[in-house]
């Protein structure tokens, strides 16, 4: 896995992205930060402490934007265990079943309401399925795009956010092909 992140641009080889911030008004969040975003600690640099983290079932965030002026404004990258051992229409319909159950537990005076519904997303000029999902919270609306894609015996797991679906669909439209 080659991870390079150098000034505003996030690349990674193995998974044929890039991504570039420079004039979006997002910033990457540090390695530092990233380490205790559910990464239990772990450097991204030690490689075989990720494979590790990964292997046992756990996902590993390998970039995470926010924008610090629009909290609905956040594009992450992370990285899963391929186990996926169906199509992927059954299981966006199995991730969604998994989400609306999580938002029926976030009390009511957090959470106004909430939609998950399978949809579209465009990502490096293809037209892929995905789950968007709805929330309207104490703070606001906001949408995600949540992009699942198999790569090797990785699942590449794409979310981005914004106040609505244009916003959302705009965050992914920042992804190139690695070069």
């Amino acid at each position: 896995m080659v991870v390079r992140k150098i000034d505003k641009v996030y690349s990674n080889k193995m998974l044929d992205i890039k991504f570039d911030i420079s004039k979006t008004g997002l910033e990457f969040v540090s390695d530092e930060g990233l380490k205790n975003m559910g990464n239990d600690g772990i450097e991204k640099s030690d490689l075989a402490a990720v494979k590790k983290h990964i292997e046992d079932g756990k996902s590993f965030t390998d970039m995470f934007a926010v924008d610090n002026t629009d909290t609905t404004k956040r594009i992450s990258v992370s990285l899963a265990k391929n186990d996926v051992l169906m199509p992927m229409d059954e299981y966006l319909d199995a991730q969604k079943e998994i989400m609306e159950s999580q938002l029926s537990k976030v009390p009511r005076d957090q959470l106004k309401s909430s939609e998950v519904k399978k949809s579209n997303a465009y990502f490096l000029g293809q037209e892929l399925s995905c789950l968007d999902i709805y929330v309207d919270t104490t703070v606001g609306k906001q949408c995600q795009k949540y992009l699942f894609r198999v790569k090797d015996d990785y699942m590449m797991i794409i979310v981005s956010s914004g106040k609505d679906e244009k916003a959302a669909q705009e965050g992914l439209d920042l992804f190139q092909k690695y070069e």
